[in-house]
């Protein structure tokens, strides 16, 4: 359809499922604001607004502001009018990045500028405009290779925020539908750099299973340890 409009050994484990997640590459941010106050000045803002709505566009777009830039890549299904831009009906002249077709994802590639920070809204719409589940996945790399990072999307014009930590940069997002009858949707793109430059680390914090299986572990050693100093 488209559109018109884990004794020694055991304890090993368990530090290992522990402290495994520390390495991941993308976390995301508590808020817009804090996500908004994190960033350099000078970022690059995409509203949209520049493009007509209701009009159908080639599969890929690129857009570039200064020493950023980023390409816009949606499938047209052999129609190269993949992309679709349409206008906000409550607030004139505020428009919305979509696609031509419905089931289509929305692929944001190419990103320039040593990019570790990006947001924006990011949502799914059915065809009559009801808000429904999506997925924005975000993409990192670096000399560790490469990580990702999903976020459900289940209202209407969702902020997401995401920063990739220490080493790693921004390499692409994907706004991914639950069935085919929906349209990827999204607004107001920041691509950015954390302020000061400085690389973001992260502490893990670990799952309950992992709490678990450490403490059965410890409780293993202990009465190994007791046997072994009887056997003495």
């Amino acid at each position: 359809m488209y559109r018109f409009r884990f004794i020694p050994a055991a304890s090993l484990v368990c530090l290992g499922q522990l402290f495994g997640s520390a390495d991941a590459g993308v976390v995301l941010a508590p808020s817009q604001s804090e996500f908004v106050n994190s960033i350099e000045p000078g970022h690059y803002r995409e509203s949209f607004d520049g493009l007509l709505p209701n009009v159908a566009y080639g599969d890929s777009m690129a857009f570039s502001q200064g020493q950023f830039g980023f390409e816009v890549q949606a499938d047209g299904q052999g129609t190269n009018l993949g992309i679709y831009p349409f206008e906000n009906q409550a607030s004139y002249g505020d428009i919305w990045l979509s696609t031509n077709y419905d089931g289509t994802t929305i692929d944001i590639t190419n990103i320039q500028g040593d990019v570790n920070a990006i947001g924006g809204e990011f949502f799914v719409s059915a065809f009559e405009a009801d808000v429904t589940n999506g997925l924005v996945t975000v993409f990192a790399e670096g000399i560790e290779g490469q990580s990702t990072l999903q976020s459900q999307l289940t209202a209407n014009r969702n902020f997401f925020g995401f920063y990739a930590t220490e080493g790693m940069t921004i390499s692409r997002l994907t706004i991914s539908l639950p069935s085919a009858f929906n349209y990827a949707m999204l607004n107001d793109l920041i691509i950015a750099r954390r302020l000061g430059g400085e690389p973001l680390t992260i502490t893990a914090i670990p799952e309950p299973s992992a709490i678990a299986l450490m403490a059965f572990g410890t409780v293993v050693a202990g009465y190994l340890r007791r046997r072994f100093d009887s056997a003495d």
